[in-house]
Protein backbone atom coordinates (compact mmCIF):
# COMPACT_ATOMS: atom_id res chain seq x y z
CA UNK A 1 0.00 0.00 0.00
CA UNK A 2 2.99 2.35 0.62
CA UNK A 3 4.01 2.07 -3.04
CA UNK A 4 0.83 3.87 -4.12
CA UNK A 5 1.00 7.62 -3.50
CA UNK A 6 -2.05 9.66 -2.71
CA UNK A 7 -2.78 12.52 -5.13
CA UNK A 8 -1.48 15.06 -2.58
CA UNK A 9 1.79 13.16 -2.03
CA UNK A 10 2.19 12.64 -5.78
CA UNK A 11 1.79 16.38 -6.36
CA UNK A 12 4.28 17.15 -3.58
CA UNK A 13 6.82 14.72 -5.05
CA UNK A 14 6.38 16.22 -8.53
CA UNK A 15 6.77 19.76 -7.17
CA UNK A 16 9.95 18.72 -5.34
CA UNK A 17 11.39 17.20 -8.52
CA UNK A 18 10.59 20.35 -10.51
CA UNK A 19 12.20 22.59 -7.89
CA UNK A 20 15.34 20.44 -7.79
CA UNK A 21 15.60 20.53 -11.57
CA UNK A 22 15.19 24.31 -11.65
CA UNK A 23 17.64 25.07 -8.85
CA UNK A 24 20.14 22.28 -9.30
CA UNK A 25 20.34 19.62 -6.67
CA UNK A 26 22.98 19.45 -3.97
CA UNK A 27 24.54 16.24 -5.26
CA UNK A 28 26.98 18.13 -7.47
CA UNK A 29 25.18 17.56 -10.76
CA UNK A 30 25.44 21.25 -11.66
CA UNK A 31 28.90 22.25 -12.77
CA UNK A 32 30.80 25.35 -13.77
CA UNK A 33 32.63 25.83 -17.04
CA UNK A 34 35.33 28.49 -17.34
CA UNK A 35 36.83 30.01 -20.49
CA UNK A 36 38.70 33.19 -21.42
CA UNK A 37 37.72 35.66 -24.09
CA UNK A 38 40.58 37.68 -25.52
CA UNK A 39 44.23 37.14 -26.34
CA UNK A 40 46.20 35.30 -23.65
CA UNK A 41 49.15 37.68 -23.98
CA UNK A 42 51.16 39.60 -21.40
CA UNK A 43 49.53 42.98 -20.57
CA UNK A 44 46.23 41.98 -22.21
CA UNK A 45 42.87 42.32 -20.51
CA UNK A 46 40.66 39.26 -20.83
CA UNK A 47 37.09 38.46 -19.88
CA UNK A 48 36.48 35.29 -17.89
CA UNK A 49 33.31 33.58 -19.08
CA UNK A 50 31.75 31.30 -16.46
CA UNK A 51 28.67 29.22 -17.15
CA UNK A 52 26.67 26.86 -14.98
CA UNK A 53 24.65 24.22 -16.80
CA UNK A 54 24.99 26.26 -20.00
CA UNK A 55 23.77 29.55 -18.48
CA UNK A 56 26.12 32.50 -17.96
CA UNK A 57 26.94 33.27 -14.33
CA UNK A 58 26.33 36.89 -13.40
CA UNK A 59 29.56 38.72 -12.48
CA UNK A 60 28.03 39.69 -9.12
CA UNK A 61 27.83 35.98 -8.18
CA UNK A 62 31.41 35.28 -9.25
CA UNK A 63 34.72 35.31 -7.37
CA UNK A 64 38.00 34.90 -9.26
CA UNK A 65 41.45 34.07 -7.98
CA UNK A 66 44.74 33.50 -9.78
CA UNK A 67 47.77 31.35 -8.96
CA UNK A 68 50.51 32.47 -8.86
CA UNK A 69 49.00 35.64 -7.45
CA UNK A 70 51.44 37.95 -9.28
CA UNK A 71 50.59 36.48 -12.71
CA UNK A 72 47.37 38.47 -13.19
CA UNK A 73 45.40 41.30 -11.67
CA UNK A 74 41.67 40.93 -11.03
CA UNK A 75 40.11 44.11 -12.46
CA UNK A 76 36.45 43.20 -11.98
CA UNK A 77 34.54 40.05 -11.01
CA UNK A 78 34.93 38.76 -14.58
CA UNK A 79 37.99 40.70 -15.91
CA UNK A 80 41.71 39.99 -15.61
CA UNK A 81 44.87 41.79 -16.71
CA UNK A 82 47.59 39.26 -17.54
CA UNK A 83 50.86 40.49 -16.05
CA UNK A 84 53.52 37.98 -17.07
CA UNK A 85 54.40 35.24 -19.51
CA UNK A 86 53.96 31.64 -18.40
CA UNK A 87 51.34 29.31 -16.99
CA UNK A 88 48.73 30.44 -14.48
CA UNK A 89 45.61 28.96 -13.00
CA UNK A 90 42.35 30.90 -12.91
CA UNK A 91 39.86 29.67 -10.31
CA UNK A 92 36.21 30.72 -10.44
CA UNK A 93 33.77 30.27 -7.55
CA UNK A 94 30.02 30.70 -7.88
CA UNK A 95 26.97 29.16 -6.20
CA UNK A 96 29.14 27.01 -3.94
CA UNK A 97 30.97 25.45 -6.90
CA UNK A 98 34.61 25.88 -7.90
CA UNK A 99 36.29 25.36 -11.26
CA UNK A 100 39.89 26.01 -12.30
CA UNK A 101 41.42 26.40 -15.74
CA UNK A 102 45.07 26.58 -16.76
CA UNK A 103 46.08 29.44 -19.04
CA UNK A 104 49.36 29.74 -20.93
CA UNK A 105 50.17 33.44 -21.29
CA UNK A 106 52.41 34.30 -24.21
CA UNK A 107 54.47 37.30 -25.26
CA UNK A 108 52.57 39.74 -27.45
CA UNK A 109 53.74 39.90 -31.06
CA UNK A 110 56.53 42.33 -31.81
CA UNK A 111 55.97 44.76 -34.65
CA UNK A 112 59.09 46.07 -36.38
CA UNK A 113 58.89 49.03 -38.70
CA UNK A 114 61.47 49.21 -41.47
CA UNK A 115 62.04 52.90 -42.15
CA UNK A 116 64.43 52.10 -44.99
CA UNK A 117 61.87 50.18 -47.03
CA UNK A 118 60.83 51.62 -50.41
Amino acid sequence: MDAILSPVRRAAALLGAVLLAACGDSTGSSSLNVSLEGAAERSAEVTVIVTRNGTAVEPSALTLSVQPADAAQVLAPNRLRLLRVGALTVTAQAYGKTKSVRVDVERPPVVVFDRLAD
